[in-house]
């Protein structure tokens, strides 16, 4: 969202997405597009609701389906100026006035969805640019690569929305001319940004730069932590490349910080226009929208209502067993799981109704995906974080306990599968939340 002010002042507000918004990939199992579409339409309608200034498609949105892709949003102002899907093409520019202020939006996208075709980038963004002509702010809804967004940057722009890399800035990123903007993923933030123009200003500055460059920098320190610890944790060299990956990643990115604070500690120029950027978490302590929790009341109970796909009512025979199996020969270590929040992992979707969600289900459940439940209808005796979820499938160690040896203790990369900075907004320290679970007696 690129908010002018605020709408709770009642200043004119500009609500905008750069994709990945009904999917996150670019090929969606068979099984889940029901619920896909379901969810698709609750967004479609709460657009409705609030309203949507530009939109741009990811190549997760088109893996419904052109065609069901384009129902859905019909009407909805959707940019993608150097994407042809078939005969299915998009507007590259809009401009839209309000409050006496003209914001200029730009789509284009440098994923290729299956399907379809992508013209260059760059050159859709300075056609855009020059499409526009003269607007007060110049707003690009990227769906590529964070990296790509620099490289196809037109001087001109004032802000990239980017809607694929699934990174969340609460510090925008300074692209030189323009200024990067990420919400996350999974639909837990909501990103604001409060515009104040300067009379006679160019360009834009960050009124809280500073901080939040600080706050981000600390979050980059204990996320580069736990990808050293998942490096010295893993046990395959796939794994290791994998978050040695990670650990480059945060690397990089506090050296960009460290920077972006010289800069930002010795900048002043008062003949710029300023902004403010905040993610607000959309969480259960968010205060709601009476019109929006409706919609999303009635897309639960529609969900709770779809008929199970043509699989089993249980999980196929494999390597998981139940923690109940598990209760037969280690008691203690099973009354000590029973009291954490692991054993009642799958009562908190319950209670909210989302043990059906297909996007929630895999980190509350046992085997989810790997042998286990395939489709929230399965969980039977898989429900909750239960023993196999960190000690491994028991199928091989029950059969020959002595030879046979599952993972104890359990990897910390095993933690961080679900409580991966983003699931859990953040909160997982891995050094505080083990001792919570460890068990009283050895096995």
């Amino acid at each position: 969202m690129l908010d002018s002010r605020a709408e709770r002042d009642g200043l004119p507000t500009f609500i905008v997405d750069a994709g990945d918004l009904f999917w996150k990939a670019s090929s969606l199992p068979s099984q889940d597009l029901p619920q896909r579409e379901l969810k698709a339409e609750l967004i479609v309608d709460a657009f409705a609701v609030h309203g949507v200034d530009a939109m741009t498609p990811g190549d997760g949105d088109l893996a419904l389906g052109v065609e069901t892709y384009r129902e859905l949003t019909g009407g909805l102002p959707v940019l993608a100026g150097n994407l042809t899907c078939g005969e299915a093409t998009w507007p590259l520019t809009r401009s839209v006035e309000k409050g006496g202020r003209t914001v200029g939006f730009i789509g284009v996208v440098s994923e290729k969805p299956k399907g379809c075709e992508v013209s260059a980038p760059a050159d859709a963004v300075a056609a855009g640019v020059a499409e526009l002509g003269e607007v007060d702010v110049v707003v690009l809804l990227s769906h590529g690569t964070a990296s790509k967004d620099a490289e196809i940057l037109h001087p001109d722009v004032d802000f990239v929305v980017n809607g694929h890399s699934r990174q969340s800035y609460n510090s925008p990123r300074d692209l030189g001319s323009a200024w990067h903007l990420g919400a996350g993923s999974r639909g837990k933030k909501l990103g604001i940004v409060e515009l104040v123009f300067t009379e006679g200003a160019t360009g834009w500055a960050d009124d809280q730069r500073t901080v939040a460059l600080q706050e981000d920098r600390e979050k980059l320190v204990e996320r580069l932590e736990v990808a050293v610890g998942q490096v010295a944790d893993a046990t395959t060299d796939i794994d290791k490349e994998r978050f040695g990956t990670r650990v480059a990643y945060y690397e990089g990115e506090i050296g960009r910080v460290d920077e972006q604070l010289a800069e930002a500690r010795s900048a002043g120029d008062s003949k710029l226009n300023s902004f403010q950027n905040q993610l607000v978490d959309l969480d259960a302590k968010h205060d709601g929208h009476a019109a929006t929790d409706a919609l999303v009341e009635a897309t639960l109970t529609a969900i709770s209502g779809l008929e199970a796909p043509d699989v089993a009512s249980s999980p196929p025979e494999g390597p998981f067993l139940g923690s109940e199996t598990c209760r037969s020969c280690h008691t203690a270590q099973y009354d000590q799981w029973k009291s954490t929040r692991h054993a009642s992992a799958y009562d908190t979707l319950a209670k909210d109704k989302r043990h059906l969600d297909a996007d929630c289900v895999s980190c509350h459940t046992t085997g989810y995906g790997m042998g286990g439940p395939s489709h929230p209808s399965q969980v039977g005796q898989f429900k909750n974080v239960g023993c196999e979820s960190c000690h491994g499938p028991g199928e091989e160690h029950l059969g020959d306990a002595e030879h046979k040896k599952i993972m104890n203790p359990p990897a910390k990369a095993v933690c961080t599968g679900c409580h991966d900075g983003d699931r859990d907004g953040g909160r997982f320290v891995y050094e505080d939340y083990v001792l919570k679970v460890q068990h009283t007696a050895p096995e």
